[in-house]
């Protein structure tokens, strides 16, 4: 007699509750992200997919989201290149925004038909764990609240470049009021 499985299938809704104003998702459980992307576009709302690594399970995820931010290994696994710049106009069309972040380097993203780039804010880094998903969380949050892909952009690069001046992943997070004064200070030092 085969023994049975305990693991439970997740259960996933058939519309978004009340109040999501973003879906943020990933590549380690490709078919859930694929349907909560679907319940976000159904919705209205932004669709984030960190793709830390190539979707290669569920390669649709690229355009049931709307906004694609690779990690640079997660741009090189789909291209084949180093290069952000150059992967990023190696990609095939896309429906979605689409960026990559790329560490001390800043953020690489389309606009239009141009590739465009928001530098990193220089810090003394001591811990990069969790600055990949301080980005994104920061990113679909200012999404969320309705902002800009360039302001989102520069929202995420501030909320990580603060977590990587910090030791632990999550603990290392910073909190909003210290993301807008890092932004207000760049802002301050770019108009002087």
């Amino acid at each position: 007699m085969p023994i049975p499985s305990f693991r439970a299938r997740p259960r996933t809704p058939k519309r978004l509750p009340t109040g999501v104003d973003a879906v943020l998702g990933d590549t380690r459980w490709q078919a859930g992200a694929a349907h909560f992307f679907r319940l976000a576009r159904e919705a209205g709302v932004p669709a984030i997919l960190d793709a830390d690594r190539a979707p290669h399970e569920r390669p649709e995820l690229l355009d049931l989201a709307t906004h694609v931010a690779f990690s640079m290994q997660g741009l090189q696994d789909l291209t084949g290149l180093d290069d952000a710049r150059a992967a990023l106009e190696a990609l095939p069309p896309i429906r979605a925004w689409v960026g990559v972040t790329n560490g001390a380097d800043g953020v690489y993203f389309r606009h239009d038909a141009e590739i465009r780039h928001e530098p990193a804010f220089p810090v003394d880094a001591v811990d990069t764990l969790g600055a990949g998903d301080t980005w994104h969380g920061a990113f679909a949050l200012a999404l969320a609240e309705g902002q800009s892909e360039g302001e989102a952009v520069r929202f995420a690069s501030a909320a990580a470049a603060i977590k990587c001046t910090r030791f632990g992943g999550r603990n290392g997070a910073p909190r909003r009021i210290e993301v807008e004064a890092l932004l207000s200070s760049r802002l301050r030092q770019t108009t002087i």
